[in-house]
């Protein structure tokens, strides 16, 4: 579970890019841990987190100020919301799994993406993955 507070104003280069409300808030040391485990962590065989989510996330634990971006959060909730029982039961799975528990209120329902497009968010699950976000929140 987390403290952290989001906000989303959609922008042009990234329609689902979220901003923490209180950046403070964050315990940065142990996101950086959660999200090293992540980076460690086995999909089965060769299989690893994206260099797209890494880049994402470590661009955001060094600025938690900026902008997350939505690819990065994307590619994290793939592995665990897919439907491959094979990936979502790995350690990587676990990781990404635990690192999105400390960073976001709720766990999309759904997988926010398509699998054809794994890094584009569909506006339809987002909005209702974000319409719970937001009763967690105490927004609703």
């Amino acid at each position: 579970m987390t403290n952290l507070i989001w906000e989303w104003s959609p922008q042009p280069k990234d329609a689902h890019a979220l901003r923490l409300e209180k950046p403070g808030a964050a315990d940065a040391i142990r996101l950086r841990r959660l999200f090293e485990t992540v980076k460690r962590a086995s999909g089965g065989g060769r299989k690893v987190i994206s260099k797209d989510a890494v880049e994402g996330f470590e661009e955001w634990l060094e600025d938690v100020a900026r902008p997350l971006r939505s690819e990065a959060y994307a590619l994290l909730s793939n592995w665990f919301l897919t439907g491959n029982k094979g990936a979502r039961n790995t350690p990587l799975g676990h990781a990404c799994a635990d690192f999105w528990d400390a960073v976001f209120a709720v766990r999309p329902s759904k997988r926010l993406t398509s699998p054809e497009e794994n890094h584009q968010i569909l506006d339809d699950r987002f909005g209702v993955w974000w319409a719970s976000m937001e009763r967690a929140q105490g927004r609703r």
